[in-house]
């Protein structure tokens, strides 16, 4: 049972550069469980809640993720809360992500999405189309206009 535990809480863990000295984790998880200081489920649930915060941070694979072992031992990782980082202020859309933001708004309201692999330069005209057909007014019946006809032509087909 505990080896299938600590499977669950490496499958959980971060991945990192280097190593994670995992036979000294085991050790330290089953001290903390046999110890009553944790059981496996929140173990568990601390490590993938300090994977989600990892990959908010970007740091997921490199030196900057806690070896497993530490997490589990002297820095106390699995007693932290690990909230993901809130953003500085409101977040700033370069000119292009405001232009997707707005094409995507009108594609949803012509209940169109974007393909794989299309640019968004083709699913804007594409978007566009669907738009303009569906506003157009239906096009009236083309009546070939006739020329004028002259008024003593005009009193000559009425006598006859």
């Amino acid at each position: 049972m505990t080896d299938d535990r600590f499977a669950e809480f490496k499958a959980a863990y971060p991945k990192r550069e280097g190593v994670q000295r995992w036979p000294q984790a085991m050790a330290y998880a089953n001290k903390l469980v046999r110890t009553g200081e944790a059981d496996w489920d929140l173990l568990i649930s601390s490590a993938a809640k300090y994977a989600a915060f990892c990959r908010m941070k970007g740091t997921v694979g490199g030196p900057y993720v806690l070896q497993a072992a530490t997490f589990l031992g002297s820095a106390g990782g699995w007693m932290e809360d690990w909230e993901p980082p809130k953003p500085e202020g409101p977040v700033q859309l370069s000119e292009e992500q405001k232009r997707e933001a707005t094409i995507t708004r009108q594609a949803i309201m012509e209940g169109l999405a974007r393909e794989p692999g299309e640019s968004l330069d083709s699913f804007s005209d594409r978007v566009r189309r669907a738009y303009t057909a569906r506003i157009a007014p239906p096009a009236a019946p083309s009546r070939q206009s006739a020329a004028p006809m002259p008024v003593s032509q005009l009193l000559q087909s009425v006598k006859t």
